[in-house]
């Protein structure tokens, strides 16, 4: 099937609805036009020829006859222009025209009027017996006038037909390529981020709206699809870059350790076993994290929800926390308001207050503070308020957006222990699963705040 491009459908489209609307509406509707007015006049004329019977009854009564005379002034009243009127008595004979003043013409049924007419008779009668026979001729079609009308009329809506397929081209030419040049621009732009070219910027001037709504929100798609997917091949590269680092240092180290005790070098003690197997545990936590995530966000894991507690559930979590706080100096206040119940997954919902609190005290200095808080945010309102607010180091507001990528860090260099970035992805995952939600608000050297909404239990 051969393909023709937009501009070129829109403008046979233009040319057709030119033709339709300036060529063929206005012959059918001059065509019908002239139909309406035939009959228009052949009405008008019975309704003529029905005014002069009546004029001629009342002569008649006043007479008892039919006068000639009388006739022709009664008509000479009536008639309108030229016409061809004949009037023919109860026995047939012509009483008007004259001919030659000799008396009644011939019977009836000689032709009246110019060729091509036809007749149009009206019987007279007066008080129930008919008294004569009233006939007048009516051109069919129109006449020689009517018909130079018709022709000019023609000729006008020829030379209109013409000018409107003129300007309908031209008008067509150009909205066509307003149409489809922004659509050749986004497709072009699709065709690149097709070949993975996500990075290059929009082509100079092409960034102003076109000033149909639709083709801009084409454009604006494709352009908002373009950051995004440059967006997230920068976030894989990264996660590549950050799962090879994460693997390969446990890797180089369980290698370094059994090659030494291959040569010879270290005899195979159980501290250096030890030391190879955490390293293996390492890898098989990374590798349990990433499936976890995947897992949760793709909607794959069944939560066994039930009612629970949720003061009880933090208070319980803060005081398996409180040992690990109180090691590395760190304040952990508990603020909660009772019998506040949520329909949760106990077990996932424990996984996500400890990926907090975890996170919490890995990124506050000795001496500072971590609060739990457990809250309705408005009397009777439909959600439960989980927050915890720490008053360590913050977070830039350039890396505020991405705190729940997996694999993303905000400064590697600065981070204390072996978190491997995938916690607070859980964390969402795990959130959401629940029909909840989860934001973070947080200023850099100022402290954090991560808070999460859920839905109220039965």
């Amino acid at each position: 099937m051969r393909r023709r491009s937009l501009r070129t459908h829109l403008l046979l489209l233009y040319v057709l609805l030119a033709v339709l609307g300036g060529i063929v509406a206005p012959l059918l509707g001059l065509r019908v036009t002239m139909s309406e007015f035939d009959g228009y006049l052949k009405r008008k004329q019975e309704s003529d020829l029905r005014e002069i019977g009546e004029s001629l009854k009342e002569l008649y009564r006043e007479e008892g006859t039919w006068n000639s005379r009388r006739v022709l002034d009664v008509l000479r009243q009536t008639l309108r222009g030229p016409s061809f009127v004949v009037l023919y008595d109860a026995e047939g004979r012509r009483i008007f025209p004259f001919q030659g003043g000799r008396g009644p013409g011939p019977r009836v049924g000689r032709e009246i009027g110019p060729p091509g007419s036809e007749a149009l008779r009206l019987e007279l009668e007066d008080e129930g017996k008919t008294i004569g026979l009233l006939v007048t001729a009516r051109l069919k079609g129109p006449g020689r006038f009517e018909q130079e009308f018709v022709e000019r009329l023609r000729f006008n809506r020829a030379i209109g037909g013409a000018l409107t397929l003129l300007v309908a081209c031209a008008l067509g030419f150009f909205v066509s390529g307003r149409l489809s040049r922004p659509i050749l621009r986004a497709a072009a732009r699709t065709e690149r981020i097709g070949r993975g070219d996500y990075e290059a910027e929009l082509e100079s001037g092409s960034e102003k709206p076109s000033g149909i709504r639709e083709l801009d929100v084409l454009t604006e798609g494709v352009e908002r699809l373009r950051r995004s997917l440059a967006e997230q091949e920068r976030l894989r590269r990264r996660l590549m870059t950050d799962v090879a680092h994460e693997l390969r240092t446990p890797t180089a180290v369980v290698k370094a350790q059994l090659e030494a005790m291959v040569d010879g070098v270290w005899e195979p003690t159980s501290e250096r076993l030890g030391l190879c197997l955490s390293e293996v545990d390492r890898l098989s936590g990374l590798i349990t994290d990433v499936e976890q995530v995947a897992t949760l966000e793709g909607g794959l894991t069944v939560l066994c929800r039930r009612s629970v507690d949720l003061a009880g559930l933090l208070e319980e979590t803060a005081e398996s926390f409180r040992p690990l706080f109180e090691r590395e100096g760190v304040k952990l206040r508990v603020s909660l308001t009772r019998a506040l119940s949520a329909d949760i997954d106990e077990g996932r919902m424990r996984h996500v207050i400890e990926n907090l609190l975890s996170n919490a005290l890995r990124h506050t200095e000795r001496g500072g503070s971590v609060e739990l808080r457990l809250d309705r945010p408005q009397a009777g309102g439909p959600a439960l308020r989980i927050e915890v607010e720490d008053t360590g180091s913050g977070i830039a507001p350039e890396d505020l957006p991405h705190v729940f990528e997996r694999f993303y860090r905000a400064d590697p260099a600065r981070r204390r222990d072996g978190g491997r970035g995938v916690g607070l992805s859980i964390v969402k995952a795990a959130v959401e699963a629940h029909g909840g939600k989860i934001s973070v608000r947080s200023r850099s050297g100022e402290g954090t705040v991560f808070t999460v909404l859920l839905p109220e239990g039965l």
